[in-house]
């Protein structure tokens, strides 16, 4: 009887140990705000510098390790990349982390952007805004669809305002259920 119950307190400790790192297994782990596009929703549109699309949305937790967006590929280019640009600001257009990443043509999907010093801290209830960029060889687009988000917007000009740019942002920091 002793032993096993030494046997179960380890095994509970491990358990208990180990959760942490369930949550915080990378920067796109973890809760946050975000919108999603239905599969059969075609809306795209190509990410190159100018454009200056963006999608503002409401901090819901007190850090930001990652975000997400879904890319399509465009204009399939052959044995061909890009590096592509994701940046958070303020709404005045003040950058708080900028992240990059490059992407082989024919990618698509959900990207993970982490983001610099393992996240950065912010209020919850704050406007942020994302803007997603190229450089300019116009390969990839950011998904959009009917919006599924009710605390924010996407900025792109002859867009409805009833769409929204598919993302998510992730504090991968947050204990579970919290």
């Amino acid at each position: 009887m002793f032993r096993t119950s030494i046997l179960a307190r380890i095994a509970l400790g491990l358990f208990v140990s180990a959760a942490p790192a369930a949550f915080a297994a990378g920067p796109c782990s973890g809760p946050g705000p975000g919108s999603r596009v239905a599969a059969g929703d075609p809306g795209w549109t190509n990410i190159v510098p100018g454009n200056d699309h963006g999608q503002t949305f409401t901090a819901t937790r007190p850090r930001i390790t990652g975000i997400e967006v879904e890319l399509v590929t465009g204009n399939l280019r052959q044995d061909d990349s890009d590096t592509l640009t994701l940046a958070l600001t303020t709404p005045r257009g003040d950058v708080l982390a900028e992240a990059e990443q490059t992407v082989e043509s024919g990618e698509a999907g959900w990207l993970c952007f982490a983001l610099p010093q393992g996240g950065i801290d912010v209020r919850p209830g704050e406007t942020l805004v994302l803007r997603l960029r190229d450089t300019g060889k116009v390969i990839f687009g950011w998904r959009y669809g009917r919006s599924t988000y009710r605390g924010g917007h996407t900025s792109m000009r002859n867009l409805d305002p009833s769409t929204s740019f598919a993302f998510h942002v992730h504090d991968a920091s947050a204990q579970p259920g919290s």
